[in-house]
């Protein structure tokens, strides 16, 4: 399936319930007009009929993909199954209809920029698709099935991550959130992310083959994603231009790479220094590079917080758009109104959960 913000708040009937502001679906918002795709399971009888009343929903949000072809849509077929086609089926062949977006620089959408780790990302990719769903289910019916307003939400990696960014979006939305379930999100976006991020490069225990992670997260913050605190500040993640065995490789190259077809991990690997020193960072600013050490010197993981004007002006408009997405304070605020699971292994190479996961969350 694929549903846009654009199609689905201009279609007649369409209430904007965005009540807490935040804007997933705004003209303003980027991707606004972006057809998304998404894998959509909707249970049905022998008969091959959408099953009648109102109908649980679920949503899974996928693992850090670094490809077009690995995306929950373009996955679930016999020759190649994604983990998220595999968990969307589960979801569905429960009964419940499940959803599962590609999210905004993937699958039908692969030459718009890519959100990391940015929350309006995973939002406005999955509440058109909601909306789409929810308006398909009642035309098939002739209103005999609906959507109804409950809604549990999964994800790993990355898309533990999301599955928060989904859930305050749906809160916004109206819709009844009554369970998350996230593993392995990187949550502490503007803290331990980047401090975690560093010690693991520096020590040589990030994975090799997971270098990628540090072009993708910073081409999202590089004054490509509209709307992001440093947008066109000249404060981007990216370095401007580095080094591989001799090769010069520059900003333009990494956003370059990110935005079409052939994009993959190999591709990203290729253009990042080994993890095995210090230089795999070479890829990312180096003003951003020795705040974050400036931070651990002082013995603080918490590398943008401003506290007492201590963030740099060489680098605050960065830190904000870290703070603006990073799910610490969102996850604190839940409280009673829902049920959820953070959870974490203790042989996570990425994501260690004894220096990131919980140790700021109240």
């Amino acid at each position: 399936m694929c549903a846009s913000c654009e199609e689905e708040t201009k279609h007649p009937g369409f209430i904007n319930k965005d009540s807490h502001g935040l804007g997933y679906c705004d003209e303003t918002a980027y991707g606004y007009d972006a057809k998304t795709s998404g894998l959509v399971v909707i249970p049905t009888n022998d008969e091959g009929d959408i099953l009648p009343g109102a109908l649980q929903a679920s949503t899974w949000s996928h693992v850090t993909i670094a490809g077009n072809c690995d995306i929950p849509s373009g996955t679930f077929n016999f020759g190649k199954v994604s983990v998220d086609a595999i968990t969307t089926l589960l979801m569905g062949s429960s009964g419940s209809v499940a959803i599962s977006s590609d999210t905004i620089g993937f699958g039908n959408t692969y030459d718009y920029f890519k959100g990391y780790l940015v929350k309006k990302q995973y939002q406005t990719s999955f509440i058109p698709l909601w909306l789409k769903t929810k308006r398909t289910i009642a035309q098939e019916t002739d209103c005999a099935s609906e959507l109804g307003n409950g809604l549990f939400i999964g994800g790993f990696s990355e898309g533990g991550y999301a599955a928060f960014a989904v859930a305050e979006a749906a809160e916004s939305a109206g819709i009844d959130v009554r369970y998350v379930h996230s593993s392995a999100g990187p949550y502490l976006l503007s803290s331990a992310l980047l401090t975690s991020g560093y010690l693991g490069m520096a020590n040589g225990e990030f994975p090799a083959g997971r270098r990628h992670y540090t072009i993708q997260l910073a081409q999202s913050y590089s004054s490509t994603y509209e709307g992001l605190e440093n947008y066109g500040f000249g404060q981007d993640l990216l370095a401007d231009s580095w080094n591989v065995t001799g090769i010069q490789y520059t900003k333009s190259d990494a956003i370059g790479i990110t935005t079409t077809n052939l994009y993959d991990a190999g591709r990203l690997n290729d253009i990042v220094p080994s993890p095995t020193s210090i230089n795999t960072l070479d890829v990312w600013n180096p003003k951003a590079v020795r705040f974050v050490t400036d931070a651990l010197s002082n013995g603080s993981y918490r590398a943008c917080d401003n506290v007492a004007g201590s963030v740099s002006a060489e680098v605050d408009k960065l830190c904000d758009a870290f703070v603006a997405n990073d799910l610490e304070a969102y996850i604190n605020s839940i409280g009673a109104k829902y049920r959820y699971e953070l959870c974490y292994s203790s042989e996570d190479e990425v994501v260690v959960s004894n220096r990131f996961s919980l140790i700021h969350f109240s």
